[in-house]
């Protein structure tokens, strides 16, 4: 079994990740992604 050590990086990396892609995400689709959206 893993380690909880091992298991709480886990979690933290994932977590970072997933926040980092929710904040990248809004500047990048607003100029690529929302364009196409709001063109219909």
């Amino acid at each position: 079994m893993a380690s909880p050590m091992s298991t709480i990086k886990v979690a933290v990396v994932s977590t970072v990740i997933i926040a980092m892609s929710l904040f990248i995400s809004p500047y990048l689709g607003s100029q690529s992604f929302g364009v196409h959206f709001s063109r219909g």
